[in-house]
């Protein structure tokens, strides 16, 4: 074979492996890009989530004012069962604060696992593009070896001759 016709057969070996490597990469970024945006997502529903709580916090507490407000505008004590309903009340608004919480936490957590999970993606995206690009240079430098000992020995391989009776 001649030394031109190697130099393409290895040029052409070596886009190939470019390639690869450039797709892996490419896939990598593109993962990488999802897990920041699950961990942007991730990071707006904690904020979002104290919000809502606090939102819930200040309505309870109003809640809260009123009845106090009603009870003391009827002349009654607050004791007995209106001091009851006060301490409910109280314990209800602690209650939603901390749902609220314990919810916001449990999807930021399911986000952040999501963007683990893509950045592991692009990572294995890039670890099968290197071996795919390792894998065409070593079946290149095969071929090429195989059609330069093919070359070198007069063009066309001969066929093997096998005594009479078989292989």
């Amino acid at each position: 074979m001649s030394g031109m016709a190697l130099l393409f057969m290895a040029a052409s070996t070596g886009l190939q492996a470019v390639s690869q490597l450039s797709q892996g990469e490419m896939e990598r970024a593109q993962y990488n890009a999802a897990a920041g945006e699950a961990e942007a997502a991730a990071e707006r529903t904690r904020e979002a989530a104290a919000a809502d709580a606090s939102l819930a916090q200040e309505d309870a507490e109003r809640t809260i004012g009123r009845a106090l407000a009603v009870a003391g505008a009827s002349g009654l004590d607050v004791s007995g069962s209106a001091l009851d309903v006060l301490a409910d009340l109280s314990a209800q608004r602690r209650y939603n604060t901390s749902a609220i919480i314990y919810q916001g936490a449990l999807e930021r957590r399911e986000l952040l696992r999501t963007a683990a999970n893509y950045r592991a993606a692009g990572k294995f995206a890039r670890r099968q593009a290197r071996l795919g690009a390792l894998g065409t240079i070593i079946s290149g430098g095969h071929r090429m070896t195989s059609l330069d000992r093919a070359g070198s020995s007069g063009g066309a391989s001969k066929p093997t001759k096998y005594p009479k009776g078989g292989a």
